[in-house]
C-alpha cells in the first residue's frame, strides 16, 4: 500500500515538474523573441550623418611616398580614390586595395616623418630594388603604423624595412 502511494506522489510530482518546465521554457521563448523584436526597431543616432562607404576598387600603381614633414601631403594622399581617413586615433588614413610594381628600384611605398595614425591593408607591393634599404614599404621615423593583410613579397632585398620607426603593428 505504502508503495502505491509512492508511486502516485512520484507521479505527481513529475507531472507538476515537467508542466513547471513547460511554462518556464514558453516564457522564456517569448521574451527572447520579444528582445529581438527591440532590437530590429534600434534607431541608430545621426543616422543622416553616416559616411558612404568608398566602392571597393583596384589600384595598380608604381610607388607610393608620403613624408609627414610636407605641409597637406598626408591630406593630399587621403583625397585620392584608394586612401581615406584624416590621420587621427579614430579616422587614421587608410590605404588599401593597392598592387604595386616598384619596377626593380627603390621602394614600393616609403613613409616617412609622420606620426599620423595610419592602416595599411589588403595591398600586395613586389618588384622593390636591391639597394641597401629598398622594400616592399619602408617607414622611416614613423609611428602609429598598421598593417594588415598585406603581400610583400618577391622584393629585392626586404618586404618591410623599418628604420628609427616605433609603436607599429603588422599583422
Amino acid at each position: 500500500m505504502w508503495t502505491l502511494i509512492r508511486t502516485k506522489n512520484k507521479t505527481k510530482l513529475i507531472i507538476i515538474s515537467l508542466f513547471i518546465i513547460f511554462t518556464i521554457s514558453t516564457n522564456s521563448k517569448n521574451n527572447f523573441i520579444d528582445q529581438l523584436d527591440k532590437n530590429n526597431n534600434l534607431e541608430i543616432p545621426n543616422e543622416l550623418n553616416l559616411k558612404k562607404p568608398k566602392n571597393s576598387g583596384f589600384w595598380p600603381l608604381n610607388f607610393i611616398h608620403v613624408d609627414g614633414n610636407i605641409v597637406g601631403n598626408w591630406s593630399a594622399t587621403a583625397a585620392l580614390d584608394w586612401c581615406g581617413g584624416n590621420g587621427s586615433s579614430g579616422n587614421p588614413y587608410v590605404i588599401e586595395n593597392v598592387t604595386i610594381d616598384a619596377g626593380g628600384t627603390g621602394n614600393g611605398i616609403l613613409i616617412e616623418n609622420s606620426i599620423n595614425f595610419f592602416i595599411i591593408r589588403n595591398s600586395t607591393v613586389y618588384n622593390s630594388g636591391s639597394g641597401n634599404e629598398d622594400a616592399g614599404i619602408k617607414l622611416q621615423s614613423v609611428s602609429n603604423g598598421t598593417l594588415i593583410n598585406n603581400n610583400f613579397s618577391n622584393n629585392n632585398n626586404y618586404g618591410i624595412y623599418l628604420q628609427d620607426s616605433d609603436n607599429n603593428m603588422a599583422s
